[in-house]
This record gives C-alpha cells, structure tokens and sequence, in this order.
C-alpha cells in the first residue's frame, strides 16, 4: 500500500478521507510564475514579441504605417489646398500692415484714400493695400478679447474653462447673427457688393479691437474710462466701417440709389455700437452677490 505524507486530512483527501478525482492527474499551471522574482509569460506572447522582434515583419509594419501617415497628408493637403487659397490672401500681413491698420480702426479721421487697389481686376493683398480687409487682425484680437475677458472674471472670483468656452460660443453665435441681417439688408435693398463671405467677416470683426480698448480702460480707470473708451472706439468703429463699405456696395435701383445704399450703411453703422457695447458690458458692470454673512452696521 503506497504510504501518503500526512497532511492535516491526509494528502490528496479531505476531512473524510475520501480522495479528490484529480488526484494523480496533471493540474493546470498559472500563466506565469513568480520563482526568482522574473515572471515566466506564456508561449503565445513570447511568439509575438518574436514575432515583431523579426526585422521582415518589423519593416513591413513601419511601411505600413509611413503609407497612413502619407495617405492622411495627403488628403490633407488635398483640402487644405482646396479652401485655403481663398483665405491665405486674407492672412498676407506685415508688421507694417498691422500697426497702420489699427491706427486706422481707432482713428479713423486721420485717413483719406479709402478706395481699394486692384491689380489685374484682383484685389491686392493686405499688405500691399491698407483699405484690403484681412482676417489676421479679427483672430488675433478674438482671441486676445477672450483671454482679457477670462482674466477679468479671474479678479472677479468666477472664472470657470466653462464660462469662458460659453463666451467663445457667445462671440460665434452674434458674429453669425450680424452676418445674417448684413446679406439679409443686402438682399432686401437689393444691393449688389463686391463682399465675399470672407469679406463681410473680417469687416464684422474688426470691432472686437474696440471691445479690447474698451475692457483695457475699465481695468486701468474703473467705469468712467470704460465709457470714454467706449464713446470713442464706437463713433471710431462705426466711421471705419461706413467709410470702408461706403466704394464697396452698389445699388440695382436706378431711383434713388444712393439713399438705399446709405439705409444699408446706417444699419451696420449703429449695429457695431450695440455689439460692442451689449459684449462687454457684462464684464464690466459685475458686482459680486451679497455675502450671507453679513453682520449689522449697529453692531
């Protein structure tokens, strides 16, 4: 009779002495085994690091993944080329063009041509032409009005990522607004322009300079010099725009031509001032809510 080490029930038994039916048969191993502290891992993931350790499978895969990478370039370069050449023109800027270009937002007076060059039937580049809209001047101050603005509910104590995407959204949404009843003025007064969409964006853009000013004074000198700033860069965006699209808008009514073109002129002359004044008046007329801990002035 074969003898058993003893356990505390026999070996291979239980309590009962009754013995397991797997005993004597062979017991599934662990996927690995910590002995030496090195875990041993199955055959299958040492074939697939053999497997890409093998410098056939290894090129094939990195000429596989080099033709996506040229494939997804190429498409985009495919797209890019097809809607980009319309819009590079309007990003043809210099230091130069900037600088007088803003000179000419906030002080609009000083400035006399305002009729656009063209060469070729084409208009000119920005930077060859000041009176050329562009798309440089727009983005740029978009995105420097909706840092100053996050920075400004900072030093009011509620800046959120949340509010400040609700403001990028807000700036979206009226700048679609503005370029609606812009085309739908157009239409109704049937004038004809030489505006593209590009066109009538940048010169519905050009304001948020305006709004720039206009928050910079009230952190410099509180709610007084908001509203000289806003006096000021309204009148000043307000004559910019009349005297811009003044050359660019032409009437099909023979009666009266000037008369519609001057209605369609008026409305986007005091459409500006109501947007600067309705996007950041929010920001600036703030005042933080009562604490609920507030003790009597007798006490």
């Amino acid at each position: 009779m074969a003898s058993y080490s003893q356990g505390p029930y026999g070996s291979g038994g239980n309590q009962y002495g009754i013995s397991s039916p797997l005993e004597g048969q062979a017991q599934p191993q662990p996927p690995y085994s910590e002995s030496a502290g090195v875990p041993s891992f199955p055959a299958t993931f040492g074939t697939a690091q053999s497997l890409l350790s093998n410098p056939m499978v290894a090129g094939a895969a990195v000429q596989y993944g080099q033709g996506l990478v040229n494939m997804g370039q190429s498409y985009i370069d495919q797209t890019v080329s097809r809607f980009a050449p319309g819009l590079k023109r309007y990003f043809a800027v210099d230091t130069s063009y900037v600088l007088k270009k803003l000179q000419i937002i906030l002080f609009p007076y000083t400035h006399r041509d305002w009729s656009p060059q063209y060469s070729d039937s084409r208009p000119l580049e920005p930077r060859l032409d000041i009176n050329a809209p562009d798309l440089y001047i727009p983005a740029m101050s978009l995105m420097t009005y909706l840092l100053l603005s996050g920075y400004v509910m900072g030093t009011q104590q509620r800046f959120t990522p949340e509010d400040l995407g609700i403001n990028a959204s807000s700036l979206l949404a009226w700048l679609t607004f503005e370029i609606i009843i812009v085309w739908v003025a157009l239409f109704l007064f049937k004038i004809t322009s030489h505006l593209s969409l590009s066109d009538t964006i940048a010169y519905c853009s050009y304001k948020y300079v305006s709004m720039i000013v206009c928050i910079v004074a009230s952190l410099l000198g509180g709610t007084t010099a908001y509203y000289i700033a806003l006096a000021w860069t309204t009148a000043a965006i307000a004559f910019f725009e009349v005297r811009s699209l003044r050359l660019r808008l032409h009437s099909d009514v023979v009666d009266g031509a000037n008369r519609m073109r001057n209605y369609v002129l008026l409305l986007i002359a005091l459409v500006q001032p109501l947007m600067v004044l309705w996007l950041t008046w929010s920001l600036v007329s703030y005042q933080p809510p009562p604490s609920p801990f507030h003790w009597p002035d007798n006490l």
